[in-house]
């Protein structure tokens, strides 16, 4: 009655028909409204008809969607490709529209309760009932085509938050803002892809570039294990289109992910395969980044003067072809391997010029990870508060760019600090989250 103020009598008569059901009470309400010609009457014969064949949402669909001109019956089941919600910008390219037309259809489908607009995110969204409909409207060609389009999309998306990650300060915040509002695309996007990158090129190079677009988002967001599943298949991608410089780039993530899982032999294996490739096609950056995780995984091995060597081919390559962000992670990495030797002064020189580095070039994940490292550095060395300082300062930036994982390893690391200081006092002023997880871990430390 909200809706629709001429229902008038036909109100608990088609709240009935409705199995009183919020989707299709709107469904009814919004046809009504929009419909001027349409009267409640005729409205509820029409929907009487579709109950013997339907259950009441799907009736209420069903009716709406016959009042939907030709064209908007063929464009709006393609939305059902997306999971979650999704922008107009994303919607206009899956129906393969330019956006003023596309802005007006996602208007009169919202007018007519096909389809909910999300005003605090503004962003579109399909009931679940509603996304089920339209897909079964679908032709195999059809949907095929949308999932293309869809998945070609999010490809872009993932290469936009990258570029705009790089930039670091303000631009990584927006960048993750991105990512995470259609996290949920991304992934529906790159599953199309690798369910048909076997039989279909165009696919193949799609889930090629999938995990490359999204390398560091993809690093704070995804398991170890989730990150090796995409990696595998996107190496398989990329062997398939022949791109050998593609096929380095996942052997050497894959290297990376191993190493998070705590096998650096195996990581060890898949980092020389990497240097080959990289040397090969001469891409002087991969074969820097190559000899830095060698040198990582020596480090983990135990190995500090075969570490040092390699972080210091990576640093030379680095400082050649002048490129700031990886000479700051050779840097950070000689600071580890120092540090591992006991030289621990020596350590702090390298990690200062890595955080000066990371602070330049706004690559807030290296900047908290340096930071981490100087924290435990000065607990090494006996000097509990000022590692603490640095410990807070890793923890603010772990919780601005979202990373859990480096959340959770710096206030172990903190509390740690606290006790070699002998004062938990210090943490009064903390966050509760962050106290009681600090008390936790001192309790077991003592």
């Amino acid at each position: 009655a909200h809706i629709a103020r001429r229902i008038g009598n036909e109100a608990n008569t088609l709240a009935q028909l409705c199995g009183r059901l919020p989707l299709a009470l709107r469904l009814a309400g919004s046809a009504l409204a929009e419909r001027p010609d349409l009267s409640p009457t005729e409205y509820t014969r029409r929907l009487k008809e579709g109950k013997e064949r339907f259950e009441p949402v799907e009736a209420s669909l069903n009716l709406s969607y016959e009042l939907l001109n030709e064209e908007q019956q063929r464009l709006w089941p393609l939305l059902a490709v997306f999971p979650g919600t999704f922008t107009a910008r994303a919607a206009a390219t899956v129906l393969g529209l330019e956006f003023d037309p596309a802005a007006k259809l996602l208007g009169d489908l919202v007018r007519s309760s096909l389809l909910e607009w999300e005003d605090k995110d503004e962003r579109y969204r399909l009931h679940d009932l509603a996304r089920s409909f339209a897909d079964q409207r679908l032709g195999e060609t059809e949907r095929g085509a949308a999932q293309k389009r869809h998945a070609e999309y999010f490809l872009l998306l993932l290469w936009v938050t990258h570029d705009l990650y790089l930039k670091g300060g303000e631009s990584l915040d927006w960048s993750l803002r991105l990512f995470d509002a259609d996290w949920i695309n991304v992934q529906e996007g790159f599953a199309w892809a690798a369910s048909r990158f076997l039989e279909d090129e165009a696919a193949a190079k799609i889930c090629d570039d999938y995990p490359n677009a999204g390398t560091f988002l993809l690093a704070l967001r995804q398991h170890p294990r989730e990150r090796i599943r995409w990696r595998e298949i996107a190496l398989a991608a990329a062997r398939r289109v022949k791109n050998r410089g593609n096929e380095g780039a996942h052997v050497g993530n894959l290297g990376l992910a191993y190493m998070a899982l705590g096998e650096p032999r195996r990581a060890m294996e898949l980092y020389e395969q990497w240097l080959t490739i990289a040397r090969e096609i001469g891409n002087r950056q991969a074969e820097s980044a190559a000899l830095g995780n060698l040198g990582n995984a020596y480090h983990l091995l135990g190995e500090p003067r075969r570490t040092i060597e390699h972080f210091e081919q990576a640093l030379d390559i680095t400082r050649e072809i002048a490129d700031r962000q990886l000479e700051g992670k050779a840097l950070g990495s000689l600071g580890n391997a120092y540090a591992k030797l006991g030289e621990r002064r020596r350590a702090v020189e390298f990690y200062e010029q890595a955080l000066a580095i990371a602070q330049e070039t706004g690559d807030r994940l290296g900047e908290g990870v340096t930071l981490g490292n100087l924290g435990l550095t000065y607990v090494d060395l006996d000097e509990p508060h000022r590692a603490i300082e640095f410990f807070e300062r890793r923890l603010a930036i772990a919780r601005e760019i979202g990373d859990r994982r480096g959340k959770a390893k710096t206030s172990w690391d903190l509390a740690w600090a606290v006790v070699k200081e002998g004062d938990r006092a210090r943490a009064a002023g903390w966050p509760v989250s962050i106290t009681d997880d600090l008390a936790r871990a001192a309790d077991l430390m003592q």
